[in-house]
C-alpha cells in the first residue's frame, strides 16, 4: 500500500478547456507535466483523494493540458477546480542512478567505481572504473554483484581473471 510519501503534489486543477473534460493543470513548478505520470490522485486532502488515470495529455513548453478518467465533461471538471493533484514521487527515477559513484570490491580489496549505468531492457549494466584507469561493462545481477547496504558499496563475487580481456579505455 502506498503512502502520502510515495506522492508528490504536482498542481492544481485548472480551467477546463473544450466540453470533454481536458483542463489546465497549474503545476507546482510552471513546468509542464512529465510525460511519465499516468496515474494520478486528486482532492482536497491526501487522504480523501480519488484515483485516476490520465486519459489524454497534451503537453507544450509552457501548460500541461490533461483529462481524467473520472471525468467526461467540462460541468464535471468544472466542480473540482483547485484541487490538488498528486502524482508518483518515483515516476521516471531509474533505481541504477542511485549506484553511480560506489566503490566496488573483491576481497576486501578496492576493484573500481561504478561510473554508469545502463538498461537495456533484459538487463542492466554497470560500467566500472578500475584502479588501472580502464573501463570494464558487467552485467548486474546477484550472479556478478552484490549491493552492500550497511556499507554502502558493491562487491564483486567472481574473480576478476573471468573477464580480464574486457576492460577498455
Amino acid at each position: 500500500m502506498m503512502t502520502k510519501n510515495d506522492w508528490k503534489v504536482l498542481g492544481v486543477i485548472g480551467k477546463p478547456k473544450g466540453l470533454k473534460g481536458e483542463f489546465h493543470l497549474l503545476t507546482v513548478d510552471g513546468q509542464p507535466l512529465s510525460d511519465e505520470h499516468d496515474e494520478v490522485l486528486f482532492g482536497e486532502h491526501f487522504h480523501k483523494s480519488s484515483p485516476a488515470t490520465i486519459i489524454s495529455k497534451k503537453i507544450t513548453t509552457s501548460s500541461s493540458l490533461i483529462a481524467l478518467s473520472t471525468h467526461s465533461d467540462r460541468t464535471a471538471i468544472d466542480l473540482e477546480r483547485g484541487k490538488t493533484v498528486w502524482g508518483h514521487k518515483f515516476v521516471g527515477v531509474d533505481p541504477l542512478d542511485n549506484l553511480s559513484g560506489k566503490e566496488v570490491f573483491f576481497n576486501g580489496q578496492i576493484f573500481g567505481v561504478v561510473v554508469g549505468s545502463f538498461n537495456y531492457g533484459a538487463g542492466d549494466v554497470l560500467q566500472i572504473k578500475g584502479s588501472n584507469n580502464h573501463f570494464v561493462d558487467l552485467p548486474f545481477n546477484e550472479e556478478f554483484l552484490l549491493v552492500r547496504e550497511e556499507t554502502d558499496c558493491l562487491e564483486l563475487l567472481l574473480d576478476p581473471d573471468a573477464f580480464a580481456d574486457l576492460w577498455y579505455r
